[in-house]
């Protein structure tokens, strides 16, 4: 009965669907004297068509038949003159042209006698029309009875409007006000003259009638308006239409064409309602809540990916995917021996079926951050032969209004509008991890088999006193050897050349570059380049001459069956940044002397209209990106929202083809960070930042945090965001009515540079948040007669493992951004605790909020309560990982009860009991015992027992539960081991480090 949504991309114009009957019903003659021309028309016919199972009404008058009959007939004319033969009537049609009765009198010829027989007279004319191929397929046809393209798409809503517009001017990119922009305004692209406009169930649309081509869809949102008048439209029959991205102008043929499309305007804006009120959305988010949901929870990468990777394989006609990094030859399953789910492969593979795959990734400055993007981008494009592989790169470099400062951040893949996989996995190196968090990755190759003290002290004396100790070590070493900083010698030409990062309106930030959050900065060498870049204009035919290149590489020869991380993929951000991507399958370190870094992360999956959601986000990001880049491009085209009205499209019933137990059914929404550089909407949006304050202020029994950082001070004046405020008032409120509340808080030890001083920046925030300082939040609680530990605990992560015969240990990078509250309501996405992600203008961010909907029984201070199965369910699991009871459990340990002094206790013993385990066997670093630097070189230099009795050292690490280990919260305590402004990291805004 419709077209597939792939009909649109192929712009043939076609409006009916081939092979589907369609017929006019009936009409029906209405007399209307509301009109200057009704004394000589003052019939209009409504026409009820069916097509396949669609049925519609269109109101016409009589000139609209006379016209349509004109244009047809000059076709038969013209047609004649080509080809005589060309509009022969095919077997078995009728080889009468349709006839059109014409009038009888001035005032109209239809009258009270003949008022039901000539309606049906017009059926009969039209069922001919409609019967013709060439006819029916004809733009005059498609007009008269108001379809297009998308009339008949599969997915889409059915059309609440349609018709020819003049479309006068438009303000999208030249930034004048509309009255005032010029007619021909060549410089910003913008569309004058009839446009076919399409009105759907949550947008207005318009296409070029020339080309067949979907223009920049206008999606109803929060700001969305429709004004008339001339102050307003400039003239007569005039409609102004805005949202927060963007404004044109329209103007209607008559008075009545004018008024009818305000009203279908103004139903939109109701029908659109979810979307078109901030009041009516919990959190001020663009979206609304969504009840009676599914979805499932991922706990790091393997289930996660593996779940992507097949639910890839299931996909019909989109999927969208946006990363802050994206490696196209990562393996989503794993171990293998070929190919066969590396991502580019499972992307080409559905990209040959038909399947339509659109990718954002963030546009990183090269010299500061490696990601490559561009390969990336090559490479994915040359995967489809159809060109069915679409990447766009975001942000370009822009040298004005603080630049170099903010990146996309979001983690998504959406499948056909109705799958949505949201979190803080990239699908890109070094993310995959599962619930061993492995240390080594040497199969057959690695010796488990313990060395002695005497050949461990040898080969240190061999190598020169250069142990084997971790890469977060030597970080920290690194921080106490040069704690006295070196000034260099351009300073001043630095802080000249970055001075406009420092005086940037927050409130208008603009594209910027990396990402605190995830790498360090060289400041030197963005300074170095600075001038070079800013003479440089990102080229698209530059780019797409790139994208031509080759990008075939050959199939490495490398043990696949055997290894889990092949390549780059074997990393370690404390010891070394990722770099020479393209030649992926070689290490970069030495896997047989560094361990890797394990990789904790946390994500999930939603289905139906939330996925819908999401894919409206990505819409929004992906129109006004191809609008800014490529707006002659025919290669990227606009995207549109399907329906929320087709629950049976909406179903996802293939679910256990990727998922390994049933989804939960929940209530849920999408939240994010948003603002004017991002998506060039014309307001903020930091609905997760709003989310984060309620969800912990309506927080009754405890709060489970994960998070790749915790920067949040109380009246700070560089740090903006309120958490630090709320968790104070909320355990201040369970302290004054004697409440049992707990917070659990897990962070990386150390944050994941190789650079120190970027380490030192981001630790010096995060130390200010939680202990250090009068706004921090532990000395605020003890300001208050509060003992912080009664009510909040910080934890890490750490590993420990053989490789080639000595015992290693290393810090499991901590990546989630989640909070679990009460057993009963999560957030999880990509958002940081911090400001980069949380104040809506920085980093682009997506989350989606769960509260869940079926029940179990629970136990909160040993009373019974009723809990959610999804949050509760996955909360358990976590604490099985962290406690190391995941496989087996011979202690009986109840994790039920997260908020007894028992349970709670028990916890932080285990933490503690691991802490001073790994710091005697390996004398670890970040500890409380050093809180100077110098204290730090003289820990470094005590004998390790991992060195001086490894056998007894093994034994010691048998006692290790888990992953958990104390926070140490006092390490480098006496220290202000903020960068100055005579290194290279001091000269940077403060704000990129929060």
């Amino acid at each position: 009965n419709k077209f597939t949504i792939e009909h649109i991309y192929r712009r043939t114009g076609q409006a009916f669907v081939p092979n589907v009957p369609v017929y006019v019903k009936s009409i029906e003659a209405e007399r209307s004297d509301d009109c200057s021309a009704a004394f000589i028309d003052p019939y209009i016919f409504c026409i009820t068509t069916q097509h396949g199972s669609n049925e519609w009404t269109t109101c016409k008058r009589y000139r609209h038949f006379q016209n349509l009959h004109q244009v047809l007939m000059n076709f038969v004319d013209e047609e004649r003159k080509k080809l005589p033969s060309d509009l022969d009537t095919t077997q078995g049609e009728n080889n009468e042209y349709p006839f059109l009765p014409k009038r009888n009198d001035q005032m109209g010829f239809v009258n009270h006698s003949n008022v039901e027989e000539y309606p049906r007279i017009l059926v009969d004319y039209l069922n001919k029309v409609l019967k013709h191929p060439k006819f029916r397929a004809h733009p005059a046809t498609c007009e008269f009875f108001d379809v297009s393209c998308l009339s008949f798409i599969d997915g889409l809503s059915v059309s609440r409007k349609e018709d020819y517009l003049l479309k006068q001017s438009n303000d999208r990119c030249c930034g004048q006000h509309i009255l005032f922009s010029s007619f021909f305004c060549y410089s910003c692209n913008c569309q004058h003259g009839l446009q076919w406009f399409v009105i759907k169930d949550s947008y207005i649309v318009d296409i070029r009638p020339d080309t067949h081509e979907v223009r920049f869809p206008m999606l109803v949102d929060r700001n969305f308006q429709v004004l008339t008048g001339i102050r307003n439209a400039g003239g007569d029959h005039g409609i102004k239409i805005s949202n927060l991205q963007q404004t044109f102008v329209v103007k209607c043929r008559t008075a009545r064409d004018c008024d009818e499309w305000i009203q279908h305007l103004s139903n939109l804006t109701e029908q659109a309602k979810d979307f078109a009120s901030a009041t009516r959305s919990r959190f001020n988010s663009y979206a609304s809540v969504r009840e009676n949901q599914l979805a499932y929870w991922f706990i790091n990468g393997k289930s996660y990916m593996e779940a992507v990777a097949k639910a890839l394989l299931t996909a019909k006609e989109e999927v969208f995917i946006t990363d802050w990094w994206l490696s196209p030859e990562v393996m989503l399953i794993r171990p293998t021996d070929d190919e066969t789910f590396r991502l580019d492969n499972i992307l080409g593979r559905i990209a040959d079926a038909g399947v339509r795959v659109y990718v954002m990734i963030y546009k990183e400055i090269p010299f500061v951050v490696s990601l490559n993007s561009l390969y990336t981008k090559r490479t994915l494009v040359s995967k489809s032969k159809k060109g069915f592989i679409k990447v766009i790169r975001h942000p370009d470099l822009n040298t004005r209004d603080g630049v170099l400062l903010w990146s996309h951040h979001e983690k998504m893949v959406v499948i056909d509008q109705k799958i949505a996989f949201i979190g803080g996995i990239d699908l890109c190196y070094g993310r995959w991890d599962d619930e061993y968090m492995r240390l080594v990755d040497l199969g057959d190759e690695n010796d488990t088999t313990l060395k002695s003290s005497l050949d461990i002290a040898a080969e240190n004396i061999a190598s020169g006193g250069i142990e084997t100790v971790e890469a977060a070590q030597i970080t920290t070493t690194q921080m106490a050897e040069q704690a006295g900083e070196i000034p260099i010698k351009s300073s001043n030409f630095l802080r000249a050349a970055l001075n406009p990062l420092n005086e940037i309106n927050e409130e208008i930030a603009l594209p910027g570059s990396t990402h605190a959050n995830e790498t360090a900065y060289d400041i030197q060498s963005m300074a170095k380049n600075y001038y070079i870049l800013k003479s440089k204009e990102d080229s698209d035919d530059e780019e797409m001459l790139e994208e031509q290149q080759s990008t075939t590489t050959s199939t490495p020869t490398v043990d696949r069956k055997h290894r889990y991380f092949i390549g780059k993929d074997y990393s370690n951000a404390y010891k070394k940044d990722f770099g020479n991507l393209e030649d992926y399958s070689t290490d970069y370190i030495d896997r047989k002397s560094i361990p890797r870094m394990p990789w904790h992360d946390e994500a999930l999956v939603v289905f139906g209209q939330t996925a819908r959601d999401a894919a409206r986000h990505f819409i929004q990001r992906w129109n006004i990106h191809k609008y800014e880049k490529y707006p002659k491009n025919d290669f990227y085209p606009f995207l549109l929202p399907k329906s929320y009205d087709d629950v049976e499209d909406l179903a996802v019933e293939n679910w256990s083809d990727f998922l390994e137990s049933e989804p939960f059914r929940v209530n849920a929404q999408c939240v994010r960070s948003v603002g004017p550089w991002s998506v060039k909407t014309k307001s903020v949006e930091s609905s997760i930042h709003n989310t984060y304050i309620q969800m912990i202020d309506a927080a009754k029994h405890y709060i489970y945090i994960e998070n790749q950082f915790f920067i949040t001070i109380a009246q700070d004046s560089v740090v903006r965001n309120q958490l630090a405020d709320v968790l104070f008032r909320r355990i201040e409120r369970a302290y004054k009515n004697d409440e049992k509340f707990r917070i659990y808080i897990v962070l990386p030890l150390l944050p994941g540079f190789d650079n120190m001083k970027a380490v030192q920046a981001v630790l010096y925030f995060i130390m200010r948040s939680i202990i250090k300082g009068d706004n921090s939040l532990f000395k605020r609680l003890e300001k208050a007669g509060i003992t912080p530990q009664d009510y909040i605990s910080v934890f890490g992560m750490r590993n420990h493992d053989i490789l080639m015969g000595r015992l290693v240990t290393e810090i499991i990078y901590v990546h989630s951004k989640l909070m679990i509250i009460d057993d009963r309501m999560v957030i999880c996405g990509s958002a940081n605790i911090n400001d980069r992600s949380l104040v809506g203008n920085r980093d682009s961010e997506f989350c989606i909020v769960i509260n869940d909907l079926e029940e179990e029984d629970g136990r909160f201070n040993g009373q019974p309560v009723r809990v959610g199965k999804f949050c509760s369910s996955w909360r358990k699991k976590i604490f099985e990982m962290l406690l190391g009871i995941q496989f087996e459990n011979p202690n009986n340990v109840d994790i039920t009860d997260p908020v007894s002094d028992e349970f709670y206790s028990y916890f932080q013993n285990v933490a503690k009991q691991n802490t001073l385990i790994y710091e005697e066997v390996f004398a670890t670093m970040p500890t409380d015992r050093a809180r100077t630097f110098a204290q730090v070189t003289a820990y470094n230099d005590m004998p390790k027992m991992k060195d001086t009795d490894p056998i007894e050292a093994q034994q010691k690490l048998k006692d290790i539960q888990g992953f958990i280990v104390e926070y140490p919260l006092y390490f480098l305590d006496e220290e202000n081991y903020l960068p100055s402004w005579t290194s290279r990291e001091g000269i940077a805004p403060l704000i990129i480090w929060t």
